[in-house]
């Protein structure tokens, strides 16, 4: 295991902390993270760490694919077709990189704020 002072990220605490959350909501975290940016880097990380059982993780990996799939393609090839999103295509990406952001951003800044 990690040897970490206190202020060690993946601390042993942390990785114990995480193993149950994993053990009683991992299956949820799983497929759901698949929908939401950022998150999705970290939830096979967090999952390794917690000892989930690969083939489970594998299974549930695929089953949040099929609704990212059905969302992003999908809505992106009906949202593609409109056409004053086809004449300001770099404005709608800058938009969708913004929006893809705040999740992450909006508890920074309430946090910074109190």
């Amino acid at each position: 295991m990690l040897n970490c002072e206190k202020e060690c990220i993946l601390s042993k605490k942390y990785i114990i902390k995480s193993q149950g959350f994993y053990n009683k909501n991992g299956n949820k975290a799983v497929i759901l993270s698949r929908l939401i940016p950022l998150v999705r880097t970290f939830v096979p990380l967090v999952a390794g760490m917690a000892r989930m059982e690969y083939s489970k993780f594998i299974v549930l990996d695929i089953i949040g694919s099929v609704p990212w799939i059905l969302v992003y393609v999908g809505g992106g090839y009906f949202f593609g077709n409109i056409p004053i999103v086809k004449d300001n295509f770099s404005l709608v990406l800058i938009g969708v990189v913004l929006l893809s952001i705040l999740p992450v951003l909006i508890p920074h800044m309430k946090k910074k704020t109190k």
